[in-house]
């Protein structure tokens, strides 16, 4: 996951309709990668504040195709609330405690929603 420069598909939305600061992270699996890129500061780059929504770009290819290669077919998001990864200071241990939300959403549903995910809690 990267959200520091502008490649690939940026048709995926996600919006932040918590009450707190959030991360959200996507796999090709439905369990996030463990172990995983251990360092909170990267995760952190990509929050996204109450309110708002963040673009998520797909680098490799498209959103479509990833959604197909994924192991579900469909596109699976692991919701991280910032304040309990800044206290942990590790997504692994996030993981290992299945301290996260996990959506997942068929390509038809995406196109449906026009590729805007909408975070609730």
């Amino acid at each position: 996951m990267s959200c520091a420069y502008d490649p690939g598909d940026k048709r995926l939305e996600t919006i932040n309709k918590t009450d707190h600061e959030i991360v959200v992270y996507w796999d090709s699996d439905t369990i996030p990668e463990y172990p995983s890129v251990n360092e909170t500061e990267v995760y952190l780059r990509c929050k996204i504040s109450r309110g708002d929504t963040l673009s998520q770009p797909e680098d490799d290819a498209n959103w479509p195709m990833y959604v197909r290669n994924s192991l579900n077919k469909k596109l699976n998001l692991f919701v991280y609330n910032v304040d309990t990864l800044m206290a942990y200071n590790s997504i692994d241990t996030l993981n290992a405690r299945k301290m996260y939300k996990r959506l997942e959403y068929a390509e038809q549903e995406l196109d449906q929603l026009n590729w805007r995910v909408v975070i609730k809690d």
